[in-house]
Order: structure tokens, then C-alpha cells, then sequence
């Protein structure tokens, strides 16, 4: 199978049709000239049949009695029913070329007896026209090929073939639909999971602060705590940034903040005041996909990554863990 359209190359023969009716309008004594031009460009290599076969393998089962078998026809449509299809009527023009080349200026397509609209049909009946045995057998494949199918099959070779290109049309509408829907739902997927990442570095850059301002604060003395000697982390935050802001170093890492035309000091000032609460707000947030994780990033944890699967906690819409419920669970 050629994957890209470089197959189309291939599809240079003219529609017989065409060739006979503009053959029967040319004078008579012409004839031997017009069909000696034709002759000269259907016998080039890239217009021969056995040409086109070497390039399609497949084709070889719509003339070789040899091998009764479709198989590798079949699977090249349901594989690119497009490609498939239009190679095929590719070989059948080629093949109808060949025999006006063998017949050449014969009685029967003569011109003089026949009625152009007779020779039409008789290219497209499985009859006088198409009466060697090579054309016979691709007659009879063509309409195997459509009864495999469920297509319309007529006695008209051409009409067969047009009839599986209207199938591979439809088919093709089918997986453009289907390939729609796929990528919609992978763009959908793609935004979730990068919504996902950043949420998640969010958290993982709170972590690491509120490690920060824990150490930073560690030491620092709460004049006035809520429970008397044993202030919290977040009062001990709070009143070192209270420090810190009254303190007016220009060494202190808050002066280029003081100093930044285009904050407002008061409203820094309350964000760093109340930084580890939000630090700690962003870590404990939970959404319906908090605790999924790809369990093919613990490979070289494995078992932990299954106990962490295992104690996956349970989420109300709306409202978060109700971690007493959790602890029942144990």
C-alpha cells in the first residue's frame, strides 16, 4: 500500500467513454491516424496494466484464475477504501484501453455500422466487448468484489466500480466523523490534563514554600496567641511578615516590593500577611480528579503507587473528604 498520494500519479488512463465518442466523431478516413496516436500513448509503461499491478499487488485477483481468493483486495478497502477503489477503476480504463488496442480499427468499432451509443454500453456490458477470458474474470471479481460488500451489482462493469467509489465515499464520511469525534475528544482531554498540570504545580510550588515560611517563622515569638504558649504555624507567620514589614532595611527581600511602582503596598501587605493560609488552601483543595495519578509513573514504586490506589479517598461533589467517613473504612 503507498500510505501517502503519491498513488494518484498512477491514475493517468483516459475514460474510454470519452476515447469512443471521440473516436466515432472523427471522419473516417482519420481513424487510422487518431487510433495510431492513442495506440502510441496507452502502450507507454506508465499506461500499461502489468505496470500498474506491479505498483498494486492486490489487483492481481481481479485477472488471475489461479487465485480465487479477494482477501488482499478486501483488506486493502477496508484499509483506504479511497485509494482502493480509485486504482481499480484506474486498472478496468486501462484494461478497456487494451482492448480497443488489440481490436484496433476492427469491423465491429469501426465507426460505420455502430451507433456510438451502441459501442457505450457494449464497453460497460460483461458482453461481446468484454469477451476475452481475462475481461470476463474481471468482470466477474468486480461484481464478486460488490456482493462481498453488500453493493449494488449490475451487469455494467463501470457501474459496479462507480458503485463501490460511492461506498468508499460513504465509508470515508464514517471515519472522518469518527476521527472528528476523536479529536474532540483528545482536545478535550489535552485541556483537562493541562489545566491538571498547572493545578498540580501550583500545589507542588505551595508546598514548598510553606516549608519555606515554616522554617522561617519557627522561631519567632507570638505575643499574644489564641491558645496562650502554643501559637499555631499561621500566628507565627503572621507575626514574623508583621516584623518584617515594619522593618525597613533595604537589604530585606520585601524592598523591591515596597519599592515596585506598580503594586499597592497595603494589598501586599495582607497577601503576605495571610500567604501560608493561602499556600495551604491551594495543597488541600480537592476536584473530582485530585486523587488520580497514572499509576505507570510509580514504575520504580510500584507497590507504593498500589497502596496509594488502594486508599484513595472517596469525594462529595461540593464538598471535599468527609475524612470521618474515610477512617470508618478502616
Amino acid at each position: 500500500m503507498q500510505t501517502d498520494f503519491t498513488w494518484t500519479e498512477w491514475c493517468i488512463a483516459p475514460d474510454p467513454h470519452d476515447l469512443i465518442a471521440r473516436f466515432l466523431a472523427e471522419p473516417l478516413r482519420d481513424h487510422s491516424q487518431f487510433f495510431a496516436a492513442f495506440l502510441s500513448g496507452v502502450t507507454d509503461k506508465n499506461s500499461n496494466c502489468s505496470y500498474l499491478v506491479d505498483q498494486f499487488a492486490w489487483l492481481a485477483e481481479f485477472y488471475d484464475t489461479s487465485n480465487p481468493s479477494l482477501a488482499n483486495s478486501i483488506a486493502m478497502f477496508n484499509q483506504d477504501p479511497n485509494q482502493m477503489t480509485t486504482i481499480l477503476k484506474e486498472y478496468v480504463r486501462r484494461k478497456t484501453c487494451r482492448i480497443l488496442v488489440e481490436r484496433h480499427l476492427t469491423d465491429e468499432y469501426d465507426g460505420v455500422s455502430q451507433d456510438p451509443s451502441t459501442v457505450l454500453v457494449a464497453l460497460d456490458e460483461a458482453g461481446n466487448f468484454w469477451s476475452s477470458s481475462d475481461g470476463q474474470i474481471t468482470c466477474q471479481r468486480v461484481s464478486q468484489f460488490c456482493n462481498y460488500f453488500g453493493c449494488h451489482n449490475s451487469s455494467a462493469i463501470y457501474a459496479n466500480v462507480d458503485n463501490l467509489q460511492q461506498l468508499a465515499r460513504s465509508r470515508r464520511s464514517h471515519q472522518e466523523a469518527y476521527l472528528l469525534s476523536r479529536v474532540e475528544q483528545l482536545t478535550q482531554e489535552n485541556t483537562r490534563l493541562k489545566s491538571q498540570k498547572t493545578q498540580h504545580s501550583q500545589i507542588i510550588t505551595s508546598i514548598i514554600y510553606r516549608h519555606a515560611l515554616e522554617q522561617l517563622c519557627a522561631n519567632t515569638h507570638v505575643p499574644y496567641p489564641k491558645n496562650p504558649g502554643r501559637p499555631n504555624t499561621t500566628e507565627r507567620w503572621q507575626q514574623f511578615w508583621d516584623n518584617a514589614s515594619r522593618s525597613g532595611t533595604r537589604s530585606s527581600p520585601l524592598a523591591t516590593l515596597r519599592n515596585d511602582p506598580q503594586l499597592i503596598w497595603a494589598q501586599v501587605r495582607d497577601a503576605g500577611r495571610n500567604l501560608f493560609g493561602t499556600l495551604s488552601a491551594n495543597i488541600h483543595q480537592y476536584n473530582e480528579h485530585e486523587y488520580e495519578f497514572d499509576i505507570g509513573e510509580w514504575a520504580n514504586a510500584i507497590i507504593v503507587g498500589k497502596v496509594l490506589q488502594a486508599i484513595k479517598p472517596n469525594l462529595q461533589p461540593g464538598a471535599g473528604v468527609d475524612w470521618k467517613t474515610e477512617q470508618g473504612r478502616y
